[in-house]
């Protein structure tokens, strides 16, 4: 995520991190972000259950969700889709983020 993090602030967007699913709620809420990107294996509460909470919350529920996560068994991939996902994106292990192509 620390990649995707630099890609998405070396083009001017304004991104804030979480710790743990807990704290990434609680950064929804009171951030009301454009966009979230979670990852399913987060400390204290998984992305998974940071998604539910939000899509069963009137104030969160509009906001899109991307998963980004190195999990790509078909029962996550559903779930999140399921729950609400905008989108799920699995990390590949070595890759070049586009950013670095200038």
């Amino acid at each position: 995520m620390y990649l995707l993090r630099h890609c998405l602030t070396s083009a001017g967007f304004r991104v804030c991190c979480a710790h743990d699913g807990r704290e990434a709620l609680a950064m929804m809420k009171d951030e009301s972000p454009a966009l979230v990107i979670l990852d399913v294996m987060m400390p204290v509460m998984d992305g998974l259950e940071v998604l539910r909470h939000a899509k069963a919350s009137p104030e969160l529920a509009a906001i899109p969700v991307i998963v980004v996560t190195s999990r790509e068994q078909d029962s996550d991939i559903l779930e999140a889709l399921k729950l609400g996902a905008a989108d799920y994106l699995v990390k590949r292990r070595s890759c070049r983020p586009n950013c670095w192509r200038g």
